[in-house]
């Protein structure tokens, strides 16, 4: 994955769709756009980020259409790639208390920047708990 400061080239698109946080960070194809410098890239979003990269494969444009006009797409790319982040962190940590809360944060930020799940399905989802 390719590590690059600039906003991805449909970023005027996903801010009218979704407006991100400016800590957001975007996939498009094999690049990981930061546009906010100050945010540490850790292990656990590289893994999530790869998974966005491995389904919009090589049509990143096409995948990111469908991905924000259709909240349900949205929500299974987004579930798959907190589930393997949660996972990867889950490989490295073997504190369950951390692995809980760990779960608690990814739940938390999936519920409150995606407008197409709840914090309970999120957290039973990443943990594994419903499918």
């Amino acid at each position: 994955m390719i590590i690059t400061a600039k906003p991805p080239p449909n970023f005027d698109r996903i801010k009218e769709v979704l407006n991100p946080p400016p800590n957001a960070v975007f996939t498009y194809g094999e690049h990981l756009h930061c546009p906010d410098e100050r945010v540490i890239i850790s292990d656990d979003l590289i893994i999530h980020e790869t998974i966005h990269s491995m389904q919009q494969g090589k049509d990143p444009e096409a995948w990111w259409q469908l991905y924000l006009i259709d909240p349900e797409f949205r929500k299974s790319q987004e579930m798959d790639a907190y589930k393997n982040q949660y996972n990867f962190y889950c490989s490295q940590v073997a504190d369950r208390n951390k692995r809980a809360l760990f779960a608690k944060r990814l739940a938390d930020h999936f519920s409150q920047h995606y407008d197409c799940i709840h914090f309970k399905e999120a957290f039973a989802g990443i943990r594994g708990v419903i499918k």
